[in-house]
This record gives structure tokens, C-alpha cells and sequence, in this order.
């Protein structure tokens, strides 16, 4: 149903509670409000603070660097490609899984996507947000959400998505963001007079379902060895086994919404 409803092979673990709070929701309401865009623009992901200090570490190594003629330690793009996605295909984990006959498909520069949409010119975490709104928000956040909603009948509204406010946020200082290794300072200090202090203090947590929906491995074995991928020669009864030797199911979830869009749509 959900390769149906999503139309294009998303593998965010998050599709499946989205679909669910998105009919759920739609038995009472007509639309609703989403957080979509708070993340993003107040720096409230992992990558974005993780980036930030890999940064304030670097500042003798690049130096170091410079003068020696190295390449800096530190590529922005990589490091993205590596933090965004788990359970990542870069270009030597193609040639593992696919096809020999698909192997000629395999890009030379595995983020290419990433790169179109990369700002040399903006500070480091302004460059991340920047990838964060135009790959991650642009290209699954906001379609995901759309499409879920869409499905069940119910309007979404994103206000932090709001234009004004993205360019207000892309002039602050990069040092206003975080303090004392706590993210969103911003959105928190704006907010702490209307908001219980337990949802201030709360630890981050993803949406995301039971871990037991993605990491049970005879699942994918049944659907993945005997499915339509392998049978057309996609991708390789022999990559798949050894994902599922290694237990990796971030890869054999990607493969497996691949599969679930592949027999819908092909």
C-alpha cells in the first residue's frame, strides 16, 4: 500500500508512522500543523552539531595543512553524504550490489546531488543548513509528509518553513545556535515562557517506529531473495546475502523499499 501512496521508493524509516499519525489525524481533523523546517533552520540536528565541532577542531589541522600543500581534513560534502545517510550506496557499494549489466549506471561522483547544491561561499553550518533545506527538506521531508497527508484526505501546514524566517535565520551568527552543547537555543529561548519546561528539557528523539519493523532479517531475506530486483537482475542475490550476513539493515531497508516500489510500479 505505502509503495502505492509514496509513488517513488523513500526509504526514511519514518514513512510508516507518517502514513499512520497522517490517517489517524485525518479522522478528527481537516489540517493540521507539522514541525517541518525547526530542525533545519534552528540547527537541531546531530550532523548539523557534530559538523560544528569536527570544525572547531580543525582550525590547526587546516592550518597545518595549508602550509604542507595536504588537502583539507575536512570535506564538507562527504561528511554530509557519510552523516545524512544511513545505510549509505556510495559508488564501491554499488559495484557490491548491483547488477554487473547496471554497473555502466553507477555515477562517477556518488554525490553529485549533494555537490549541484553545495555553497562554497557561505560559513560552514549556513552550508549545511543550506543542504539540509534543499536536499533533505526539499527532496524527502516535505514530500513524504505531502503525500502521506495527501493520501489520507488532510492539509499540512509547515510554519517554520515560513520565507521570512528562513532568511532572518540564514543572517544569525553561527555562535547564537548552540550553548553549552545544547541545540535549538534559539527556537528554546523563544518559546520557554509558552512551553512546559519537561518538552524544553526532553531529549531529542526521532520519529521513527519500533526498531523490530526494520531490523528483522528474515524479512528481508524472504522478500529480497525471492524478489523481482534479483529475478530482473537489478541487483544480486550474492550482495544481498552479505548484508544479511552482516546484519546491515540500513542497506536491506533501502533495498527493501526499492523492492516494494519496484514490483508496484514496474
Amino acid at each position: 500500500k505505502l509503495a502505492y501512496v509514496y509513488d517513488e521508493p523513500i526509504a526514511d524509516i519514518s514513512i510508516i508512522p507518517t502514513y499512520a499519525v497522517s490517517e489517524l489525524a485525518s479522522g478528527h481533523v481537516k489540517a493540521v500543523l507539522s514541525g517541518e523546517g525547526a530542525d533545519d533552520l534552528f540547527a537541531g540536528y546531530t550532523w548539523q552539531y557534530d559538523y560544528m565541532q569536527k570544525m572547531a577542531d580543525r582550525t590547526w589541522q587546516q592550518k597545518l595543512a595549508q602550509k604542507l600543500g595536504w588537502p583539507e581534513p575536512l570535506d564538507t560534502i562527504e561528511f554530509y553524504a557519510e552523516a545524512m545517510a544511513m545505510g549509505r550506496f556510495d559508488t564501491q557499494e554499488l559495484r557490491k550490489i548491483l547488477h554487473p549489466h547496471m554497473q555502466a549506471s553507477i555515477p562517477d561522483d556518488s554525490e553529485w546531488f549533494y555537490r549541484e547544491h553545495g555553497r562554497t561561499e557561505l560559513s560552514p553550518l549556513k552550508s549545511i543548513q543550506n543542504m539540509d533545506v534543499q536536499c533533505f527538506m526539499g527532496e524527502l521531508v516535505l514530500t513524504k509528509i505531502d503525500r502521506a497527508s495527501m493520501a489520507n484526505s488532510l492539509e499540512v501546514r509547515v510554519p517554520y518553513l515560513d520565507h521570512e524566517l528562513f532568511e532572518t535565520l540564514m543572517q544569525v551568527r553561527e555562535s547564537c545556535y548552540f550553548q553549552f552543547e545544547q541545540q535549538k537555543v534559539i527556537l528554546k529561548n523563544l518559546i520557554e515562557d509558552v512551553m512546559p519546561q519537561e518538552i524544553l528539557d526532553r531529549s531529542k528523539q526521532g520519529f521513527v517506529g519500533p526498531d523490530s519493523y526494520y531490523q528483522e532479517m528474515g524479512w528481508y531475506r524472504d522478500e529480497l531473495l525471492d524478489g523481482h530486483l534479483i529475478r530482473d537482475s537489478i541487483i544480486t542475490g550474492e550482495g544481498v546475502q552479505q548484508y544479511l550476513q552482516n546484519a546491515d539493515h540500513w542497506r536491506l531497508w533501502k533495498l527493501l523499499i526499492l523492492e516494494k516500489w519496484y514490483r508496484e510500479w514496474m
